[in-house]
């Protein structure tokens, strides 16, 4: 008996406690979350709506629709995303979360903020994750084309919407997996 008495004694406070005054805890983003703008003048290009089979599954013949979108005309540089960093220093090679960026992130820079000198600045920048890819975007006030929309340009060469029926147009995209960085 006195154990049913325990157990409703701290039923009824445990009751009376969560029915007070409901204070909401304010939502706080974490800071890696928290992005400084970055002035961009990079040009963008509407790339038009359209139609492309899918390339997984490609037996079944599903088609996938792609809405019109814009994308800049080119990739990021390596002086942008130096910009970008010393900006928002939470996306730094030693200060970014391993969850958001592993052991390659900018590896072969010389430091946060040092590009090596064997490495173009005007080169688009590479070993970063898709998170801080997402980041920089947020921080130029654009976003990441979705798989869809990557998938579709990726399909074009620079005389066709899709160039993917081309023999030649195989052999580059081989081919361009095959150079050797220079900086590995």
């Amino acid at each position: 008996m006195k154990i049913l008495v325990s157990i409703l004694r701290i039923f009824t406070v445990t009751a009376l406690i969560s029915c007070g005054q409901n204070k909401t805890i304010p939502h706080v983003k974490p800071q890696i979350f928290v992005l400084k703008p970055v002035a961009d003048a990079k040009k963008m290009v509407k790339i038009q709506d359209g139609t492309y089979e899918a390339f997984i599954g490609k037996d079944t013949g599903r088609m996938i629709k792609v809405e019109s979108f814009y994308m800049d005309d080119s990739p990021v540089t390596n002086s942008e995303y130096l910009i970008f960093l010393k900006k928002n220093p939470q996306w730094a090679r030693r200060k970014v979360l391993r969850l958001y960026a592993d052991s390659t992130y900018l590896k072969h820079w010389k430091n946060d903020y040092e590009i090596p000198e064997n490495l173009d600045p005007e080169a688009p920048v590479t070993n970063v994750s898709w998170f801080a890819a997402e980041a920089y975007a947020q921080s130029v006030g654009k976003r990441l084309p979705t798989i869809d929309e990557w998938e579709f340009v990726a399909l074009a060469d620079q005389n066709s919407r899709n160039a993917s029926k081309k023999p030649q147009f195989t052999d580059y995209v081989l081919r361009s997996y095959q150079k050797k960085d220079k900086t590995r």
